[in-house]
């Protein structure tokens, strides 16, 4: 599911657990805007011109697992009918036989070819084996998206501040765990302090050979540093 910030037209990856621990409520991570999720829902990523679902009292809601369900696949007809069902199975062994003679009938074709195969241990020297393209490690951080973010003082440890951010890649495939720029700034939008930080720095354990970001996995971040002066109010997260 997929909701739209009412502000800057953003849109963000949801599901029913967020929604359900704030029942609805969320924050924009791009401009910081509170909205009601709920109020903004789409099924699919959203265009701008696109429009919610109508919602008010003139519209009855749906009553799920009735005949008028539009999850079932093919409406109320789907139904299965085990008298319906052929009694013999005469037809299976006519499939099986027809496997069986052509099978019988490509093997004696190409019998002289199969013969001259060569062995295939010298067939695997002649080949460089790489993994498949899924596999590959590539980086694509456009794709990155914050989903959720907080910057907020340590309740117990003065001078140190502590960084929540969960974010998702919207990546075709698997991609290498990016660096994760954060920028604090004051008030006029300048930045205080700037620091890069790779994927054994922001998630210890994680980054490893074959270890790698894959689309559509909620990636929760925690941070705890020094808090740099009173003139940092403010924050910014970028991938690289």
């Amino acid at each position: 599911m997929y909701t739209r910030c009412p502000e800057c037209d953003s849109s963000h990856v949801v599901n029913a657990s967020l929604l359900a621990q704030s029942r609805g409520r969320v924050r924009c991570g791009r401009c910081g805007k509170k909205f009601d999720a709920l109020e903004q829902l789409f099924d699919e990523w959203p265009a701008l011109e696109d429009m919610p679902p109508p919602a008010g009292t003139r519209y009855r809601p749906p009553v799920l697992g009735s005949a008028s369900d539009l999850s079932a696949p093919f409406g109320p007809a789907y139904v299965h009918h085990p008298s319906a069902e052929p009694s013999s199975g005469w037809w299976k062994g006519a499939f099986v036989v027809m496997l069986l003679v052509t099978a019988a009938n490509l093997a004696w074709t190409f019998r002289a070819e199969l013969h001259s195969i060569p062995q295939l241990d010298a067939v695997m020297t002649e080949f460089n084996w790489i993994s498949p393209p899924e596999e590959r490690a590539f980086g694509d951080p456009a794709q990155i998206y914050v989903i959720s973010r907080d910057l907020h003082s340590h309740p117990t440890r003065a001078g140190v501040l502590i960084l929540s951010t969960t974010f998702v890649s919207h990546s075709d495939r698997a991609q290498s765990w990016p660096l994760l720029e954060l920028t604090l700034l004051d008030l006029d939008g300048k930045a205080v302090a700037v620091r890069r930080l790779n994927v054994a720095e922001y998630l210890p354990g994680r980054g490893a050979e074959g270890d790698l970001l894959r689309p559509g996995v909620h990636v929760p971040v925690l941070l705890e540093f020094a808090n740099p002066g009173n003139e940092a109010t403010g924050f910014e997260i970028q991938f690289h």
